[in-house]
Parts: C-alpha cells; structure tokens; sequence
C-alpha cells in the first residue's frame, strides 16, 4: 500500500513516523527520569525527615532513659551500702526527681518481697506499700499535684518480668493503665536494680503518649505527606488518624506485609516501600528509621508517607509540558515538510511528468523547455529533459 502513495505524501509519512518515534522515545526518556530523580529526592526528603524526628524522639527518651539510670544507681547504691536503706529518703529522692523533670508524668520503684532491708512485714498497707509490705511507691502528677500509690499485681506484667528475667533495662510498648481511677496509655523505661548481681526490683520512669502525637502533628513532608510512629510490637503509636492509634500494623495491613515491617522493625533497621492504602487506593512512599533507647532491645520506628501523587507532581508536569511541546513541533515540521516536498519536489517534477506525457501522446511541444531553477538532482533532472528535447527537434 505504501509504494502506492505519492511522493509527497512518502515523504510525509516517513519524515512524521520518523519524528513521531523519535519524540517518543525521547518523552518516555525524559519522563523515567525525571519520575526516578523525583522519587530518590522523596526517598532522601522522607529519609531525613524521618531521621530528624526520629532522632528528636529518640534524644527525648535517652533524657528518660538516663534519669531511670541515676535513680537505679542512687538505690544500687543506697542498698550497697553497709546502712540500711530509709524508704522515707528513698521516697523523697522519687518525688523531687518527678518534680524537676517535667516531661515525666510517673516515677516507680518496685521491689522484690524483703529485698530492700528484710522489714516488709513492718510496712504492710502503709504509705507507698501493698498488703504484703512490699516498697512498691508509684509517684505521679495525673490529677495535677504530684500524688503516690502502691502498684499492685505486677509481677506477671511484662514490664516488670523482663528487667527481672534478663537483667536489661526495657522500653514497653503502649498500655493502658489505671492511676488515680483514670485510663492512661502510656509507656515506660525501666531499669533493674541489682545487687550483687542479684535482682532487686527496678526503677523506672513513665511518660503518656500524647507527646509523641503532638510532635508527629508537626510531620508534613512535602506539605501532603505525615509521620507515624510504631512500637516494637507494631501499636501504632502516633498517627494523624486518630483511629489508627493503639492498632497493631497486623490489623492494618496484609499478613506478609506486616510481617516484613515488624522484622524491620524489631531488628532496628531502616525499611522503605511503596504501597496503595486501604483508604481511596492512593499510593504513596513510605520511609521509617529505627528509634533506639540505650541500654534497651525493644526499639521503636519513626515512618514518614508522602503522596506518589505529590513525588511525581513535577515529572508529570514535565512529561505533559514535553509531550505538548512535541505535538506542536510536529505541527510545525508537517507544514515545512509539506511545503518543501510541494515546491522542490512535487511541482518540478510535475512539469516534467506533464511533459514526458505530453512527447509521449505524439502530441508534445518540442519547443517546450523547463526551467532549471537549481544544481541539485531535480535541477539535473530538467536540463536533461531540455538536452534530450532538443536531440528530438534536431
């Protein structure tokens, strides 16, 4: 079908193809890399700010951490020496602790049954005590004065369990947990308090949650993404819907997935991926880094998700601007290809086509001759018609 097209429009078509691909291939070009480049400069983006909230988080903790440590050291301390240990100054040095670090909003000590100075029985269902006489004093400021009450059946709670059985200070994961008749979810650092080598209790420190999500409120990456925080068993810690909060990513996304994330997570590594929400199938690039507590196992991570619709913005504007661009460019090379092949090509050898025709119907005019306008290849193509007309009249 193609040979049997005019010239011109051989020349048309082929020139046009030509531009057409070659515009092609250079728009998808153009667009995959523009589309790469933007998503290494989401990823570089999510990761530092993942990394300066994380971090941010994680200095507000090791403040936590290292004030549990010196109340573990100071009763370390008091019990290892050759005095027996006052709880009434054991008490106070508690209750000034929570009173000159105002990001705490509990401080606890809990000791094993006559591990402290063998006198439980002296001290059953006194101020800071249980029923068995255990120095179990629990300082906090949720009702706003700085108030103390005894823990009560703790000992399977896991936050006590780890410090005791493996000797390591911990970072919980969220709870609940009932002070002063109140719900409170919160998390704790505890540290053990040993002597000898041996388990005494612990020291530790609590802090609510709603800190955390007031700091991760201010985590607008590219202006439409937002941060997230996990603990170590995957609670969501922070997030800005609030009914995500206190779910666990198992319940939020598929089996495998999760899984994967909670490996990351546990093992304090760096995890990225793009994934589709539940919510509206919008994609987008999701960063966390691990935010470690010293002297602790159980990190947590800090998750940065922005839009793939606002990461691609940019290359999306670039390809529809490149692919307009072309389109008009084609415009414009069709209309110069068409005149040239029209006034160079097509018209001249017209006239000689016209000519030939005319000689050969035994009725040409051979005093007829063509202008020879140029020295290219139609130009030649005349003044050897012109030659081969005159040889004919002679």
């Amino acid at each position: 079908m193609f040979k049997d097209l005019g010239l011109r429009t051989k020349m048309l078509v082929s020139v046009c193809l030509v531009v057409l691909v070659s515009y092609a291939v250079t728009i998808t070009y153009i667009t995959m890399n523009a589309t790469a480049m933007a998503q290494q400069n989401a990823e570089k983006t999510a990761q530092e700010i993942a990394i300066q909230y994380g971090g941010e988080i994680q200095s507000k903790l090791n403040q936590v951490m290292d004030v549990a440590r010196t109340v573990a050291n100071v009763f370390e301390g008091m019990k290892n020496s050759k005095n027996t240990p006052s709880r009434d100054d054991m008490n106070e040095i508690m209750k000034q602790t929570l009173k000159r670090n105002s990001e705490i909003i509990g401080i606890v000590t809990l000791w094993e049954p006559n591990a402290l100075d063998g006198k439980d029985d002296q001290y059953k269902n006194t101020f800071g005590h249980d029923a068995t006489g255990r120095f179990v004093p629990y300082w906090h400021r949720l009702n706003g004065p700085i108030e103390v009450q005894p823990v009560v059946n703790f000992d399977d709670e896991f936050w006590y369990q780890v410090p005791r059985d493996t000797g390591r200070a911990i970072l919980t994961n969220p709870y609940v947990y009932q002070v002063a008749g109140k719900d409170i979810r919160m998390a704790s650092l505890n540290v053990p308090i040993k002597h000898q080598g041996k388990f005494l209790g612990l020291a530790g420190m609590d802090f609510t949650l709603e800190a955390f999500a007031k700091l991760n409120e201010t985590v607008t990456p590219l202006g439409t993404g937002y941060g997230y925080i996990i603990a170590n068993n995957g609670n969501i810690v922070a997030h800005p819907v609030k009914e995500i909060v206190g779910k666990n990513i198992k319940e939020l996304d598929e089996p495998e997935v999760a899984s994967v994330i909670m490996k990351a997570i546990q093992e304090g590594k760096i995890f990225k991926r793009v994934s589709k929400s539940k919510r509206g199938n919008k994609i987008s690039l999701q960063f966390m880094v691990p935010i470690n507590v010293e002297g602790t196992n159980t990190p947590w991570s800090m998750g940065v998700s922005i839009p793939m619709e606002t990461i691609l913005k940019d290359a999306v504007s670039l390809r529809n601007t490149s692919i307009i661009m072309g389109l008009a460019s084609m415009l414009i090379l069709f209309g110069v290809v068409f005149y040239l092949s029209q006034s160079l090509v097509t018209r001249p050898l017209n006239r000689v086509i016209h000519s030939l025709t005319d000689i050969a119907e035994g009725e040409g005019d051979l005093t007829m001759r063509l202008p020879v306008h140029s020295k290219d290849e139609l130009g030649s193509l005349s003044s050897r018609f012109n030659t081969f007309i005159e040889k004919l009249q002679n």
